[in-house]
C-alpha cells in the first residue's frame, strides 16, 4: 500500500498528463492557422486564371464625393438640390442618386454630375447606362472628372467581359506617369496580358 507521500505524487502527476493534450490541441491549432495564413497570403500561381469580372471586382469602388462633401452639410434644409443628390451617393443609395441627378441634369446640364451619376449607374448594375454615360464624358473630353470617366469605362468594359475595350483605356491611363490609376491600370494590363483574359 503506497504512503501518503507516494499518493500525493501519483495525483500531482495526473494532472500534468491530462495538460498533454491541451498543449497538442494548442499545437495543432497553431499550425493550422498558420497554415492558412500562408495559404490565404501567398499569390495566385500563374496556373490560376482571372475572369475580366473578378478584376472588376477587385477594383472597382465608387469615386468620392469631392463636389459636396455631406460632413458639411448633414441634415441642413439649406442643401441644394446637387448636394441633396451627391448626399444619396456618397450614403451609397445609388439608385435614389441616379434620379436626382437625372432630375437636375434635364434642367441644368452639368458634366460633373453627369459623372457621378455614371458611377452610381456602374454601382448599381446599370452597365449599358454606365458604359453610354462614361463614354459620353471621355470622348467630349469635358469636365473635371475625365480620366476618371476613362477609368470607370475600363472598369465597364471588365464587369461586362469586354477586356480588349478595357485594354485600350487601362493602356492610356497607364501612360499617363503619375496620373490618375496609372500604376493600377499598368497592374491590370500585366494581369490581362499574363493570363489572356477574353
Amino acid at each position: 500500500m503506497p504512503t501518503p507521500e507516494e499518493a500525493n505524487l501519483h495525483s500531482d502527476a495526473t494532472p500534468n498528463k491530462r495538460k498533454s493534450p491541451l498543449l497538442w490541441l494548442g499545437i495543432i491549432a497553431a499550425i493550422l492557422i498558420g497554415v492558412l495564413f500562408l495559404f490565404f497570403s501567398l499569390p495566385p500561381s500563374p496556373e490560376e486564371q482571372y475572369s475580366a469580372e473578378d478584376l472588376y471586382a477587385a477594383n472597382f469602388e465608387a469615386y468620392p464625393n469631392l463636389l459636396f462633401p455631406s460632413e458639411t452639410n448633414i441634415g441642413t434644409s439649406a442643401q441644394s438640390p446637387e448636394q441633396k443628390a451627391l448626399q444619396l451617393y456618397q450614403e451609397k443609395d445609388y439608385l435614389s442618386a441616379i434620379d436626382s441627378i437625372d432630375s437636375i441634369l434635364k434642367s441644368n446640364p452639368n458634366e460633373d454630375l453627369f459623372f457621378y451619376q455614371s458611377v452610381a449607374q456602374l454601382a448599381s448594375d446599370k452597365n449599358t447606362d454606365a458604359l453610354i454615360n462614361l463614354s459620353s464624358i471621355v470622348e467630349s473630353k469635358q469636365g473635371s472628372f475625365v480620366p476618371q470617366a476613362r477609368w470607370y469605362l475600363a472598369l465597364a468594359y471588365l464587369k461586362i467581359g469586354a477586356s480588349e475595350e478595357a485594354k485600350a483605356l487601362l493602356q492610356e491611363l497607364a501612360k499617363e506617369e503619375k496620373g490618375f490609376k496609372s500604376n493600377r491600370s499598368a497592374a491590370i494590363l500585366e494581369i490581362l496580358k499574363e493570363q489572356e483574359i477574353q
